[in-house]
Order: C-alpha cells, then structure tokens, then sequence
C-alpha cells in the first residue's frame, strides 16, 4: 500500500485504513484484518461515532447498566487503558465534550494508572449529583 495510513489484506490486493484491523469488523473479504485481533471486551463500548469501531463517546458497563465516561479530569492514561481494553494496538486520543452526542444514565469518574487491563479494574466512582451529560468522553482508538 503506498499510503502510510493504509494495510494491505492477507489474500489480496485491497487496502484498508489501519484503523479497521481488529475492530470487531470484516473489511477485507477474507477475514484477515480481525485474524489474530485480542478478544474485544463488551463491557465498555464506543458509540455514537461515524466509522464503527474505532471512534466514538465511551460508554461503561458496571452492576448491568451503561453509563457515560465523565470527561473532566480524563487522562490520556484513561484513553490507553479504554483502546486497550477495545481490543486497539496504538494510539488514543481523547475527542472533545459533545463531539459524539450526550449520553444518559450514570457518569462515571475514572482514574487509571496504566497497568490495568480493563476500565473496571481503574478507580470508579459514579458522579453523584446531576451533573449533565455536556462532559461525556469521546474517543479515538487506533491500531499500529
């Protein structure tokens, strides 16, 4: 593939973005973007993104129900351990308030320290007062 930014599929000569290898979706007619992939975890997910996969407002999923990933005092630290946990490779970034829509439900406060292999294993602690959803995290995730 002559662009840096694209990845060549196993049996043939279509290329892909990067970014749709281990997303959790076939782009290439043989499968071998996702061969290989770490196993995606379905207790967070990214919704509300253009592209499926790899974008999008992060959501968790603690005592069965989703809520939102509260953005103020979100750190890249967060944003790695999330794409990680997504099943991603290389870098995260962190999209602006509002970016991918408002959430509903419970926010949850994030803390992270870079050694955790799951959003859950970080300290979360549920934002109690209501506090609106004008502070949802947004995500990129991106495989190397």
């Amino acid at each position: 593939c002559s662009n840096a930014n694209l990845k060549k599929c196993s049996n043939d000569d279509v290329c892909i973005p990067k970014y749709q290898f281990c997303d959790n979706f076939n782009d290439c007619a043989d499968g071998s973007d996702e061969a290989g992939c770490t196993s995606v975890s379905k207790d967070i997910r990214l919704v509300d993104g253009i592209t499926i996969g790899h974008k999008g407002r992060l959501e968790v999923l603690v005592n069965g129900s989703w809520g939102s990933a509260y953005g103020l005092q979100w750190s890249e630290v967060n944003a790695r351990v999330a794409c990680k946990q997504l099943g991603f490779t290389g870098y995260a970034q962190s999209i602006g308030f509002g970016k991918y829509h408002y959430g509903v439900g419970t926010m949850w406060k994030v803390n992270c320290f870079g050694n955790e292999s799951r959003i859950q294993d970080c300290n979360l602690n549920r934002i109690e007062n209501n506090v609106p959803h004008l502070s949802d995290v947004g995500l990129v995730c991106y495989n190397t």
